[in-house]
């Protein structure tokens, strides 16, 4: 499955319902999302030493079959990645407009069975909107 991951400016510009999850008129999967810069990290007893950064602004990933041009072409499109690919260790990441330092560590929740692994595995990072 393909996944567009919108940001928006804030949660009043985001489309939809403020449900878990929602299907379009054309039948894709949307699903607001948490973005994490960075995880929290702990000593070893377990105390917090830095705390988690979010992501600013209003996130959703729109599910489909396949890649969709009019959500890549959507300004508010900021990464386009193959769900298969990553379960693969593939290279995932299919089109993206985030400069390689502000790379997501995760989105969070994530569709059943998901893990896209960024900053883990293989991930073409490129300096220009490009499918492919």
């Amino acid at each position: 499955m393909i996944d567009h991951i919108m940001c928006q400016q804030s949660s009043a510009e985001a489309p939809g319902p403020s449900q878990p999850c929602w299907t379009d008129e054309r039948g894709r999967t949307i699903m607001p999302v948490t973005a994490l810069l960075s995880d929290a990290e702990f000593d070893d007893a377990g105390n917090p030493t830095r705390p988690a950064v979010y992501a600013p602004g209003a996130w959703l990933i729109i599910r489909a079959e396949t890649p969709q041009a009019d959500l890549i072409e959507d300004p508010f499109c900021v990464l386009v990645a193959d769900s298969l690919r990553a379960q693969q260790g593939q290279s995932f990441v299919l089109a993206n407009r985030l400069s390689s330092d502000t790379m997501l560590a995760h989105l969070t929740p994530v569709f059943a069975g998901d893990v896209y692994p960024f900053g883990q595995a293989p991930v073409r990072i490129k300096p220009e909107w490009v499918i492919g």
